[in-house]
């Protein structure tokens, strides 16, 4: 006969299942449904349920290893500090430091509410849980892409009250944004979800093909964006899944199917090759380009002169002066933003404020704290390694953390989206409890 302890812990279970499918499936949308100002935070129904899971999760903290409770203790210790900065430093406590304070809270919420999730279900049930997740995640953020690609209608935010003052339609009218408000920070989501997927979801060598048909949908929106970085990143990852392909062909016996596959290609390249082609007009005219959007806008919106080559070096050589400035506590929470906005720099980066880099935003502003951060993560990527090596995790859960890094440089701000709040502790769960091989297990 079961005792109460166990029929009340299966009840209490149940409930958190219940509450985390919940919290993954309003994930996608943020604070763009049901949100509702209580003056110094805004709530909305996944930051509740994240709330209310975050103590029932802790319950088993106990049971959770030593390097999750070191992770997840420096979070919490990250939080106090940025609290007791602008004391420190007499920086003030402004919006930008309540913006980079309430992400700094809420990184260390979604760390508490996935770690602890995990240590409280049983595996399979949490594995389970996370990939239905991340596959209603990259089905909503696909649905979103094809809707706003084909009908150009967007939420209305910052970024698309910019397209009042064009006075020319360019292919950024039908780059999808979602809830981000920006083609950018849409295509961060996108590759990380995707790879989140296929690292979660992989089981043989066939869902490369599935690999390849997500990498060209985002492909297709990274060239629509114009997204050089996420393009390289792209091409980056297409050559990993070709090089994979590769060597299975050459260690496979049946190899037909791969014969067919390359005498097709063959026949495409013919095809261009012996017809006369018409060049579109992305590549014969500057009607496509920035530099024709440019002189297509009218005198009366703002425009800076520097290129985006310039604006990041300008970025990157403020924050150096910034590390320069104060090494080891940083200049404070949200003061890379309040100094670019206020002018207080020795180089000008035009209208833009966020920093564009991930390492430089967390270094810059915190000090020692980034620089032991970014040391967690380098424990964990040696972490995946180890397990891959192992056959424990497949290569997408290996190329998440890099994949991430490169990511990270692509938007205006890393700190603040909630893609890193949830991929972070993810990665962490895989890299220190990857199940055992089939032939570790026979050993």
């Amino acid at each position: 006969m079961r005792s109460i302890q166990d029929i009340s812990g299966q009840k209490a279970g149940k409930i958190l299942e219940f509450l985390l499918l919940l919290w993954f499936l309003t994930l996608p949308f943020g604070a763009k449904t049901g949100s509702f100002s209580l003056g110094f935070i805004t709530v909305y129904p996944n930051f509740i349920i994240g709330v209310v899971i975050f103590p029932m999760a802790l319950l088993s903290f106990a049971r959770w290893p030593r390097w999750a409770k070191i992770y997840f203790a420096f979070l919490g210790l990250w939080v106090v500090f940025a609290l007791i900065q602008p004391v420190i430093l007499k920086t003030g406590f402004n919006e930008n430091w309540k913006f980079d304070f309430k992400s700094l809270a809420m990184q260390l919420l979604f760390a508490g509410v996935l770690l602890g999730s995990f240590y409280t279900l049983r595996k399979e049930r949490f594995y389970h849980l996370i990939k239905l997740g991340i596959l209603y995640f990259l089905t909503i953020l696909i649905a979103s892409a094809i809707v706003e690609f084909y009908t150009g209608t967007h939420l209305r935010g910052h970024f698309t009250d910019k397209y009042f003052a064009e006075q020319i339609i360019t292919n950024l009218f039908y780059t999808p944004l979602f809830v981000y408000d920006n083609s950018n920070d849409y295509l961060v989501y996108l590759i990380l979800i995707t790879l989140t997927y296929l690292a979660l979801g992989y089981r043989d060598a066939r869902d490369d093909w599935k690999a390849i048909a997500l990498l060209l949908f985002g492909f297709i929106f990274a060239i629509i964006a114009s997204s050089r970085l996420v393009i390289m990143v792209l091409i980056g990852l297409f050559i990993l899944v070709g090089v994979k392909r590769a060597i299975v062909y050459v260690c496979s016996k049946g190899r037909i199917d791969y014969i067919a596959v390359a005498c097709g290609l063959i026949l495409f390249g013919v095809l261009f090759a012996i017809n006369p082609l018409f060049i579109g007009p992305k590549y014969t005219t500057t009607n496509f380009t920035s530099d024709g959007v440019r002189t297509a806008l009218p005198k009366s919106v703002p425009y800076d002169g520097l290129s985006s080559n310039e604006i990041r070096e300008a970025l990157l050589l403020n924050s150096i002066d910034f590390i320069k400035e104060s090494p080891l506590v940083g200049i404070g929470a949200g003061q890379f933003r309040e100094r670019h906005a206020l002018g207080k720099v020795q180089h000008d980066a035009g209208t833009v404020h966020g920093p564009h880099n991930y390492p430089m935003e967390i270094i810059t502003q915190y000090g020692l704290i980034g620089w032991f951060y970014f040391l967690f993560l380098a424990f964990f990527a040696v972490q995946l390694w180890r397990q891959f090596r192992k056959g424990r995790v497949n290569m997408w859960m290996v190329l998440l953390l890099p994949v991430l890094a490169a990511c990270s440089l692509v938007p205006s701000g890393f700190l603040y989206l909630d893609i890193h709040w949830l991929l972070i502790p993810v990665v962490l769960v895989f890299s220190l409890s990857a199940e055992p091989s089939k032939q570790e297990v026979h050993e």
